[in-house]
């Protein structure tokens, strides 16, 4: 009976893990993927405008707070220019914010999340946002209700 009651007791005094937090895999918000059309129409170019600093699929360059960039398309590719510099060419051009709390304006339109242009149909740039859910959900609900 004394053997059981040390074994009880040792046990009793043995550290046992628990998982304080989930795992990053459990907390993530799901990432949706809009293709913006409507409000930015079919355009050869865009101007970009962000809020806080941007990486790009260069690591060379960074879109930096407050300063206006254009994308423009030219057969088939996309060319970045910050005023009339060309700062590179890209098939598809990708920028994620080095802050989460930051936007980008897009045409002077303030959109949250990161985004990959492409050139579609040929012709057209065309931004693809990733963003939240939640923030997703936050910036359309309101947009689309009825204020009554």
């Amino acid at each position: 009976m004394q053997k059981l009651i040390s074994v009880v007791l040792i046990l009793m005094l043995l550290p046992i893990p628990l998982p304080l937090e989930k795992g990053n895999d459990q907390m993530k918000e799901p990432i949706l993927k809009v293709k913006l059309v409507n409000f930015l129409g079919n355009k050869t170019e865009m101007k970009l405008k962000p809020s806080v600093n941007y990486k790009t699929s260069d690591s060379n360059i960074i879109l930096q707070t407050g300063v206006t960039y254009i994308v423009k398309q030219k057969n088939g590719k996309l060319f970045l220019y910050k005023g009339e510099d060309l700062l590179n060419t890209y098939a598809i051009f990708k920028v994620q914010p080095m802050d989460n709390k930051g936007y980008i304006q897009i045409n002077d339109r303030p959109y949250l999340g990161s985004f990959e242009f492409i050139v579609e149909n040929g012709q057209y740039v065309r931004p693809i946002n990733s963003v939240d859910m939640e923030d997703y959900l936050k910036g359309v609900v309101p947009i689309e209700m009825y204020p009554s």
